[in-house]
Parts: structure tokens; C-alpha cells; sequence
């Protein structure tokens, strides 16, 4: 899907879906279960046709799915479930006082609607080029993307830029083609990581202090026990919206090159024979960081003698070349407008 993605729209004339026998027959043992072909433009005679197309994208998120309880009725759906009840009689006070206070907060006006935190409106852009000619037995093509996706996350970015040149050369039964494409992708991952954490926040708790600065650390448990703070996870809970503040990034390239090379020979009514070879190579690179102050790195995992094992930074790169070989000879009729024959003989080499 990633690959999909990530072509240019402009160059596909069709998306097929063969199965069964038809899938079989051309594709071996690997089309079983069906195969996905996508088939690109073929260029059109004539003059050389210069066209040009730009769009403007929008991610807009929509939250209309979500029904979440305000500050008010979550803290009191957790007192009915006795989330502020203990038998042991210290542990009880001390979640009693727990509670006061975030009922406290509650009735100042704290009631925080953390989907849209980090969500934004990402507008981006998308323009294309695709030059094409030539006649009846040569025609050509060559068309150059760029797509720059504005993530509904905040700070998150997906950048593509791909190009492609078609040759295609028919000679009486006899039909060549070679599609060399270029994709260059560059991602770069939100600050505000991931919008599961913001559907799990508690709408009493305030990501800003008194000053409107963006707190670490939430919820007011000072006066708890380290036993009876453990029923919420932590002896702190954290503020994901802390890490935006920090000099935080994720971002990954690949460029990958693929040249597809294919010839067909009409040998006699309904019998052809193909034969393809493709080559693809990719590079690859990934670039994470996260300082020490991360909340990853708050917890009680990192305490005493793990203090100064906080803070991560990984860096990766890769590299693939790989190669499909085939020929296919098959042979189709159709007997008395209602009866199909087809068979096909196979040979595929990948690496």
C-alpha cells in the first residue's frame, strides 16, 4: 500500500485484480491467491504534449466518533466504581484527599478536551509534469512529482518526489517497453507522539501551570503513599504534550530505483509470449532522538542508578538491490461465444 501510496496517480491507467486460474496462468505459483497489477499511461502519438497539474491538499481530522465524559462525570463515574475506596483505613484517607482535590480543580473550571491537542488542519500541495510523443511505432514519456502531505498530527510531514521515463517501441508483432521510475520519500514523525495517549488523558488534569507554561508531569498526588499511587500506572502521571517542547525528531529517507523492462511477441492468434525483467534498488536511512527529560524517561525504571541511561539516540541505514525474472507463454480461445480456454506456461526467477 506504502508503494501505492506514493506513485504518481497520474501515471496509472488501470488497478486490476486478477484471481483464480488467469492469475495462475501468468503469474505462477506467487498468484495463487490473486495479484494486484498496476498498469501505467502508455504514452500517446503525436506532437510532444506538455501538461501540468497542481493540487492543494487538506487533512482535516475528524473527532465526531469520539464520545468522551467531560472532567465532571469521569470523576465521578471513578467514585461510584470506588477507585477513592480502600479497606485499609490510611490508604483510604489518602485517596479521599486525592479526590477533594481533583474535585477541587473540577469545580475551578479544569475540564480539558485533549483529542485536539495535538491535531491540526494540515494543508499541503501536490504539482506534477508529464511530457509525452512520438508515433505509431515509438512513443515516449516522462513525468516528475512532488507531494509534500501535511500530517493531521501536529509536525507531522510526509515529502515524495518520483519521476518516471516510459519508452515504448512496436515493431509489426512485436512490442518492447522500459519504465525506469525514481521515488525519493522523506518522513518526518509528530513531537506529539501518538494520538492514543491523548484519548486515554483524564479531562481534569491541565497540561499548563498557573503561568500557561506546558507542565511535564499532571495531577497533583504529592500527598499519596507510593502504594496507593500505583493504582494509576505511575507515581506521576506525564504530559505528552511536554515532549513538543523538547528538541525531539524522528524522520526517515528512502530512494528507491526500479526499472521494469518487458517484451511481447504475438506469435499467432491468441498466443503470446512475454517476457520481464525487473530491477529495484533502495536505500534506505532512520534518525530518532529523545533528550533525557522525555517523559518515556520519567517513570521509577529510571531512577538511582538507571538516572543516567535517559535519553535515546538511534540511527540506521539499509540498502536492498533485488531482481524478477519471467516468461510466460499462454494461449486464450473462446469457443461458441461462451466457451474459454486458457493456458499458460511459466518460468520466474526473483532474488
Amino acid at each position: 500500500m506504502q508503494v501505492l501510496q506514493d506513485m504518481n496517480e497520474n501515471d496509472i491507467e488501470a488497478i486490476t485484480i486478477l484471481k483464480d486460474a488467469s492469475a495462475t496462468a501468468i503469474y505462477g505459483s506467487r498468484g495463487a491467491n490473486g495479484v494486484v497489477v498496476i498498469t501505467t499511461r502508455q504514452p500517446k502519438a503525436g506532437k510532444m504534449r506538455v501538461t501540468w497539474r497542481s493540487d492543494l491538499t487538506i487533512e482535516a481530522p475528524d473527532l465526531t466518533e469520539y464520545d468522551v465524559l467531560n472532567a465532571k462525570d469521569k470523576l465521578e463515574l471513578e467514585r461510584l466504581v470506588g477507585r477513592y475506596d480502600s479497606d485499609n483505613a490510611a490508604t483510604d484517607l489518602q485517596l479521599k484527599r486525592y479526590y477533594n482535590a481533583v474535585l477541587q480543580d473540577v469545580n475551578s473550571g479544569v475540564d480539558t478536551y485533549w483529542l485536539d491537542k495535538p491535531l491540526r488542519t494540515g494543508v499541503g500541495q501536490k504539482h506534477s509534469l508529464r511530457l509525452e510523443g512520438g508515433d505509431g511505432q515509438f512513443r515516449y514519456a516522462g513525468s516528475l512529482q512532488y507531494n509534500d502531505i501535511k500530517g493531521a498530527m501536529k509536525g507531522s510531514n510526509r515529502r515524495t518526489i518520483n519521476g518516471a521515463i516510459k519508452l515504448v517501441l512496436n515493431k509489426k508483432n512485436i512490442k518492447f517497453q522500459n519504465n525506469l521510475m525514481v521515488n525519493v520519500l522523506d518522513t518526518e514523525q509528530s513531537p506529539y507522539g501518538s494520538f492514543s495517549q491523548y484519548v486515554n488523558m483524564n479531562p481534569y488534569w491541565t497540561g499548563y501551570d498557573a503561568d500557561g507554561n506546558i507542565q511535564q508531569t499532571l495531577g497533583n498526588i504529592e500527598g499519596l503513599a507510593r502504594e496507593s499511587a500505583r493504582r494509576w500506572g505511575s507515581i506521576l502521571p506525564t504530559n505528552p504534550l511536554y515532549n513538543a517542547t523538547l528538541n525531539t525528531f524522528d524522520r526517515s529517507e528512502e530512494t528507491t530505483i526500479t526499472n521494469n523492462s518487458s517484451v511481447e511477441w504475438t506469435i499467432a492468434e491468441g498466443l503470446l509470449f512475454r517476457a520481464q525483467l525487473g530491477l529495484t534498488k533502495e536505500v534506505s536511512t532512520s534518525d530518532k532522538f529523545k533528550p533525557a527529560e522525555h517523559t518515556d524517561f520519567a517513570g521509577s525504571d529510571y531512577d538511582g542508578e538507571n538516572y543516567f541511561r535517559r535519553g535515546t539516540y538511534d540511527y540506521g541505514s539499509g540498502g536492498e538491490f533485488m531482481y524478477d525474472a519471467s516468461a510466460n507463454l499462454s494461449y486464450n480461445k473462446i469457443f461458441k461465444d461462451k466457451h474459454f480456454f486458457f493456458a499458460g506456461l511459466n518460468y520466474i526467477f526473483t532474488m
